[in-house]
């Protein structure tokens, strides 16, 4: 068994409850990661609250199929699937899973790459939203698929110092939903990240 954070019906922050839930085992082509830092992004709370109404044609009408939230993640490998092979227990990662607010997640081996080693689990956690200089900053709920060569770069990019996320406010995983209504007010001037010890 593990805690996650888990949520059974649209309403936010409230419904986010923290559950003893089993832990994931990996498919053959997935890798076990023991989550160290998660970043909270304006697509969970928009998930929570089944707005914009487009979200609840995909993920549920009048509950939520996905009951998980949390995307971006940093961790250790703990084991990989009989055919996974870019990875090995002990490997420290970031990239991409559902269910991201958990002590454990089983993600495919391709939303993953090696975290730099002069970056924190929470800068690298901290990396999926990247506003340019040249673009007005605003928070944008969409839902993009990521390539494996994107993570690569974004990796470079960290590693030599090019990019820096700034991060706002760290939460405990207990705090989950104190961490999504503070990002859903829109106080936060960086990244929320939710720490898992």
């Amino acid at each position: 068994m593990m805690k996650a954070a888990v949520y059974h019906a649209y309403k936010l922050p409230d419904v986010v409850r923290i559950e003893d839930v089993a832990k994931p085992a990996p498919k053959d082509d997935e890798v076990l990661v023991r989550v160290r830092a998660a970043s909270v992004n304006p697509l969970d709370a928009g998930l929570m609250k089944g707005k914009p109404l487009t979200f609840r044609l995909l993920f549920g009408l009048s509950k939520p199929r996905l009951t998980r939230p949390g995307v971006d993640v940093a961790g250790d490998v703990e084991a990989v699937g009989a055919k996974a092979t870019r990875f090995k227990a002990g490997d420290q990662v970031f990239g991409f899973c559902r269910g991201a607010f958990a002590e454990y997640v089983c993600t495919a081996e391709s939303k993953l790459v090696i975290k730099p080693p002069n970056v924190t689990y929470e800068v690298a956690a901290s990396q999926a939203l990247l506003l340019s200089p040249l673009v007005r900053q605003r928070f944008v709920t969409f839902i993009a698929k990521p390539r494996q060569e994107d993570l690569r770069l974004l990796r470079e990019l960290m590693s030599s110092g090019m990019v820096k996320p700034v991060i706002d406010r760290c939460y405990q995983l207990s705090e989950v939903s104190q961490a999504i209504r503070y990002l859903d007010a829109r106080h936060a001037r960086g990244k929320v990240v939710i720490r898992v010890p």
